[in-house]
């Protein structure tokens, strides 16, 4: 088979077809060049959809399981890079469905996986002792493709990060990507929170050290939120120069596929809201597929970055209608966003919703001590600039008036 090698020119995947693989019978997707983000319930098919693509890009289907029932299972992408006319396509035949099961892996000489960068849920920073400095690795292919199947793990992230404090030491043999490459990854620790500054790596300890406050703080010490974004855009460069020996760019450059499940994992709401940002505007020729549960991250998208899923009447998954505008859910509050787009069937809390209905039968049956006792907690419950104070207000007048 001919080796595929697109490392360096642009890559973008156009469509996912996926049919009977996990919980998904038959699912077409389309992507835009730069940021999608995939949304929907739990349990509807989010992670499945990243695994399928990670699949395509790595040698096999070991993380995809097919539908209960069914012969078998087909994930398959079309993608473009700019050194083709003609678009091209991977597919994976997924067999097992149970973790025991033998699956076929693919066996395809290529080297498409190094275009993929994939995060899973798992991206915990916890505190490792360095005895040593390992040597800066030359990746074999199994150990790359199986990041590329699984997600980015902080093993070697530490390592790498001391290892480029120390070169730094020696800038001018430091050629122009590595150059770039290392203020970009000490601008990275300031980009979400502008109070916190890299500081330095201690060379005797391999400590990485940031300044917090005016308070020398140790890295794996910083919140688990701010841990987790920068954790992903360190994973970014980092994988990017391990895979990029051989046709050295800077990060910022890449312009392959960067998967991210649940982007929101341990963000502040504020921060949620601007992590997508983020990700645009250090890496701008990368394209994203993300998902979220975050209302927060879905709010300030363009209408053709948001991809909704919803269960149809037979249980199957498909793209909901949203019938967007121009200006995507700028405009829709973070409760309309849950109700009409995350399929959230409550946003307010229970004691709320049953006391509002307590209120509205004592108010029907023109029950008054229900009706004011109902009043009382609802106007103790509410918030102080609530508008729903004014409406109660107005239907207790003539109640009070009795």
């Amino acid at each position: 088979m001919t080796k595929i090698s697109i490392l360096g020119a642009e890559m973008k995947i156009n469509e996912l077809n996926i049919t009977n693989v996990g919980n998904i019978t038959d699912l077409a997707l389309k992507f835009n060049s730069n940021m999608n983000v995939i949304c929907g319930t739990n349990g509807i098919g989010k992670t499945t959809i990243l695994n399928s693509i990670a699949a395509c890009f790595s040698d096999s289907g070991r993380n995809l399981k097919k539908k209960y029932g069914s012969n078998n299972g087909v994930v398959e992408i079309t993608f473009q890079d700019c050194n083709q006319e003609l678009s091209q396509s991977r597919r994976v035949d997924v067999n097992a469905v149970t973790p025991i099961e033998e699956y076929k892996p693919l066996r395809n000489e290529t080297t498409l996986y190094r275009d993929l960068i994939h995060f899973s849920v798992v991206r915990n920073i916890d505190y490792k002792e360095l005895d040593s400095l390992s040597k800066y690795p030359n990746r074999e292919y199994w150990y790359t493709t199986e990041i590329t199947k699984n997600g980015i793990s902080d093993n070697q992230l530490k390592s790498w990060l001391v290892n480029r404090y120390l070169s730094s030491g020696h800038w001018e043999d430091l050629e122009s990507y590595e150059q770039e490459n290392y203020n970009l990854m000490k601008n990275v620790f300031s980009i979400i929170n502008p109070d916190i500054r890299f500081k330095k790596a201690d060379t005797k300890n391999y400590e990485i050290l940031l300044e917090d406050r005016g308070s020398e703080v140790y890295f794996e010490f910083e919140s688990a939120g701010y841990k987790a974004i920068v954790f992903i855009l360190l994973g970014i460069i980092s994988e990017i120069e391990f895979r990029t020996t051989d046709n050295k760019i800077p990060a910022a450059e890449f312009d392959g596929v960067i998967l991210i499940d649940e982007i929101d994992m341990h963000l502040h709401p504020a921060w949620q809201r601007e992590i997508v940002r983020v990700l645009k505007e250090t890496f701008p020729n990368a394209q994203f597929i993300i998902t979220t549960h975050s209302p927060s991250v879905l709010q300030d998208l363009e209408n053709n970055e948001i991809i909704p899923l919803e269960l149809d009447e037979n249980k199957d998954v498909r793209i909901k209608d949203l019938s967007l505008t121009e200006y995507g859910l700028k405009g829709w509050t973070l409760e309309e966003i849950l109700s009409d787009v995350m399929g959230v069937k409550y946003s307010k809390s229970k004691l709320y919703m049953e006391t509002k209905h307590e209120f509205e039968i004592a108010l029907t049956n023109e029950d008054t001590e229900k009706l004011k006792k109902a009043y009382t907690k609802l106007n103790t419950m509410l918030h102080p600039t609530n508008p729903l104070r004014q409406v109660l207000e107005i239907q207790m007048v003539g109640i009070d008036n009795d």
